[in-house]
């Protein structure tokens, strides 16, 4: 019975298996401990390693003060880095820096964002217990950051209980202003939390919430979908989209579409969301989110669409409303759209002196947002020979990547993978534009190798 019962000490605390328990065995070979003993022997060695831990943590946090608060530099990296190499024993160690109390001051806060990242990045069972009593009680930060943290815990089935449990009472509670809106920031981190342990419970939890019928449970459960597995419950979303609660559902709807925005490739989905954006009682920011995500996504408007956006939003009193609109507009071939947006900087370039090669880069930028991307390779040239002539720098790159979006969308990716090799991007900002819509088909070509993912 020795190894099974000290495989289970292993399991019941990591920390344990820095000095390991010895188990006596009579000549016969049997065990002549206890279970008991055993886990008495293995909570005393984690005493014993966390004694010893507690300096180098506590060395590690000081070092966090408001000086490297101010300025973030390669400290908080280091930081980090210096603590996991420390091991699994010393994570509960870590969990107590959650809390930054009730100062202000930045290094209690650096330290406990700090805290919570490496929790997240090196998950234990050995801090489960510890982090689901941090998210249930204590300061708000604190409460975030071990629900954070417990995105990636081990035994996502033993916490998702507590953090449903957590998240109805953080619902009921109310207070003051600053308190409701330390409430409302649990909340968010709750339900997050919920969706990225990605149970069949955490499926369950979400899809009761948007069919609640209650708004403000519905935007936090659509909102959190960014963050685990949604296929189960993409079809409510669109249910809601073409209800008339959609309005009151805008933003989260919004993002959801922007993460999933192959979905607007359905033309009577689009025709839905675009609808969206003319209801009346939207705000102009989910009505600019709407129209600006239909264009991106390249979202064909009906007749009747196109004549009410440009008759409510196409003379629009807001300057960003109306260009959303006018963009819209353009992107389906409106000619008088086109020329309202264009007619500004052909002034400019006529006009000639050392503002041309800003204002044929701005209109390549506008042609390429209303997919005119022929005329914004054109355009991008034209910059690119115009600030050569004016010796202007530190423009060449901005011009070789907006030349290589938009060959991109045009098919051409055998060109647009040379701009890109020629371009003095690092490796990291070639990595992030590879995620860019732009070259999402381009990435599955064999020119996407340029962009080393």
């Amino acid at each position: 019975m020795g190894i099974p019962i000290l495989l289970l000490v292993g399991l019941a605390c990591p920390a344990a298996s820095v000095v390991p328990p010895q188990s006596t065995t009579q000549d016969d070979g049997a065990s002549t401990r206890s279970l008991e003993e055993l886990l008495d022997e293995a909570r005393r060695a984690r005493v014993r390693a966390e004694a010893e831990l507690r300096p180098a943590v506590a060395e590690i946090m000081d070092g966090l003060d408001a000086s490297v608060a101010r300025r973030p530099t390669a400290r908080t990296d280091t930081a980090k880095q210096e603590l996991m190499q420390l091991g699994e024993a010393a994570l509960p160690l870590v969990v107590p820096y959650l809390d930054p109390g009730e100062s202000t001051e930045n290094g209690p806060r650096l330290r406990a964002q700090i805290a919570a990242e490496v929790l997240h990045e090196r998950p234990s069972i050995g801090v489960t217990s510890a982090l689901l009593d941090a998210a249930a009680a204590g300061t708000p930060t604190a409460r975030r950051g071990a629900l954070f943290a417990l995105r990636t815990t081990p035994e996502p089935r033993r916490a998702l209980p507590s953090i449903v449990t957590i998240a109805r009472g953080a619902e009921k509670a109310t207070g003051e202003d600053g308190e409701e809106k330390a409430r409302t920031a649990v909340l968010v981190s709750c339900y997050r939390t919920i969706a990225a342990l990605g149970q069949p419970g955490s499926t369950t939890f979400l899809s009761e919430e948007i069919a609640s019928g209650e708004p403000d449970r519905q935007r936090l459960a659509i909102g959190a979908l960014e963050y685990g597995p949604t296929d189960a419950v993409v079809g409510q979303v669109i249910e809601l989209l073409r209800s008339n609660a959609a309005a009151g559902l805008a933003e989260p709807i919004i993002g959801f579409l922007g993460r999933r925005d192959v979905l607007l490739a359905e033309e009577d989905l689009a025709e839905a969301f675009i609808d969206l954006g003319l209801r009346p009682g939207l705000s102009p920011e989910d009505r600019i989110g709407v129209f600006d995500l239909a264009r991106i996504t390249d979202a064909d408007m009906s007749t009747a669409a196109k004549r009410k956006l440009e008759k409510d939003y196409g003379d629009a009193s807001s300057s960003d409303l109306r260009r959303a609109a006018l963009l819209l507009l353009a992107r389906n071939k409106d000619r008088s759209a086109k020329r309202d947006l264009l007619e500004p900087f052909e002034e400019q370039i006529a006009a000639g002196g050392r503002m041309v090669a800003i204002a044929y880069r701005n209109r390549a930028e506008l042609n390429h947002a209303i997919g005119e991307w022929s005329a914004a390779v054109k355009d991008w040239r034209s910059a690119m020979k115009a600030s050569k002539a004016q010796r202007l720098r530190g423009d060449e790159s901005r011009e070789q990547v907006g030349i290589a979006k938009s060959l991109a969308r045009m098919k051409k990716y055998r060109e647009a993978a040379e701009y890109l090799k020629d371009s003095p991007l690092t490796l990291r900002a070639l990595q992030e534009l590879g995620r860019e819509r732009d070259f999402r088909e381009m990435r599955g070509t064999k020119w996407g190798q340029v962009f080393r993912l």
